[in-house]
């Protein structure tokens, strides 16, 4: 039986959004904090990022700080970026971050 590959590329602003969802769920980000100034990092296949934080109220320097995310991070907000915009996925199958022509993306098989 062949096997199906199936690829979910962000752009910019998504990938924004992705991450600024995963750090709220987490609790690294306040309700009125925001990210940006991202810096994507690659070893080897993996991929990871370090982002800049703020409270969107205060914007004064001093209160900004930076925070990284690991590639299982990463993958995890790419993943609730999908079920808040109801983009279907397998449950079953590996997901595998990776950056393809300079953007992050998810590349996963259907079994």
């Amino acid at each position: 039986m062949p096997l199906e590959y199936r690829l979910i590329q962000l752009r910019e602003g998504e990938l924004e959004e992705a991450v600024d969802r995963w750090l709220r769920s987490t609790g690294e980000l306040g309700q009125y904090g925001r990210t940006g100034n991202f810096q994507l990092l690659e070893e080897g296949k993996k991929v990871s990022l370090v982002a800049e934080c703020w409270d969107i109220q205060t914007r004064h320097k001093k209160n900004r700080r930076t925070v990284s995310i690991g590639h299982e991070d990463l993958r995890q907000a790419i993943v609730l970026y999908c079920k808040d915009h109801k983009i279907p996925l397998a449950q079953s199958g590996k997901k595998v971050v990776r950056m393809l022509d300079g953007r992050v993306a998810m590349y996963y098989a259907l079994t």
